[in-house]
């Protein structure tokens, strides 16, 4: 099962909030191994995408 996170990435100054998980837990973080679902300016906005998300998986 998917674990939807909420990760933290700073640009150009302003931290945006990316929904994602990590596609093989044995494998590094990197490019190849992250699969994105949505970015987003407000924190609470994206917990909220992740909380649907997981909610979707556990079904």
């Amino acid at each position: 099962m998917k674990k939807w996170k909420v990760y933290t990435n700073s640009i150009a100054g302003e931290k945006v909030y990316t929904v994602g998980h990590i596609i093989d837990e044995s494998e590094p973080l990197h490019g190849g191994n992250f699969e994105s679902d949505s970015c987003h300016n407000s924190k609470a906005d994206a917990q909220a995408r992740c909380d649907e998300l997981n909610r979707k998986e556990s079904k």
